[in-house]
């Protein structure tokens, strides 16, 4: 399956499932699989869980929030984080940095809805239709459905932290056409203007966005 977003072409082909899962218990929500091979999502999900404690427990300063990459057999696990989900995406190979961002921007857009059941879940999956967040799951990561439009505030760079902030907002108002832009877009610039591996941008936009320097225009 292949992609296309303005200015950017995406190939899903190598990506074999996507599971989401809750991080405090290792507990799979829902998945989707791009290929006819089955995965128990469960186990994989409690492997990848049992993984990341065992890092932290080793290392004091391991951050789990930070995108993760792990080789398990001849397939590589990619991670994204929230704050009660992990997204998981088992592939033959490195996975595009597009699709992460896609998948961050799901995990994000799914934790701002069902963030009061996400904190206390205990597993029921009666709670969720795994077949609408199935396809909401899919139409992100194919760009058919994303909340990507986002304005920056007028004050910008009053309310930017450090040097690395103000350069972006720089870069966004360069970029943008207007005060509205496209995140995957301007991020995809950007990454290219500074030559720079995409997560970074991204991790960079998040702040941007904690901070209430850019904020999401909902798209229904």
């Amino acid at each position: 399956m292949q992609i296309v977003s303005p200015g950017i072409r995406v190939e899903l082909n190598d990506i074999h499932s996507v599971i989401i899962s809750q991080i405090s218990s290792g507990l799979s929500l829902f998945n989707i699989s791009l290929t006819d091979e089955d995965i128990e999502p469960d186990l994989f999900s409690a492997l990848l869980t049992a993984i990341v404690l065992a890092r932290s427990q080793s290392n004091p300063e391991f951050d789990c929030r930070q995108h993760m990459i792990l080789k398990i057999d001849d397939m590589t696990s990619t991670i994204c984080y929230g704050t009660y989900l992990a997204g998981i995406i088992i592939s033959k190979k490195n996975i595009d940095d597009i699709i992460l961002l896609r998948l961050q921007r799901f995990i994000d857009y799914f934790e701002s809805e069902f963030g009061l059941i996400l904190n206390n879940w205990q597993g029921d999956r009666t709670f969720f239709d795994h077949e609408w967040a199935s396809q909401q799951l899919l139409d992100f990561l194919t760009a058919k459905k994303q909340k990507l439009e986002y304005s920056i505030h007028p004050k910008a760079l009053q309310l930017a932290f450090n040097a690395k902030q103000i350069r972006m907002i720089q870069l966004i108002r360069r970029f943008a056409l207007g005060n509205l832009f496209n995140l995957e877009d301007i991020c995809a610039q950007i990454a290219k203007e500074l030559d720079i591996p995409l997560e970074l941008v991204v991790n960079i936009f998040s702040e941007l966005e904690q901070n209430g320097i850019i904020q999401s225009q909902k798209n229904n």
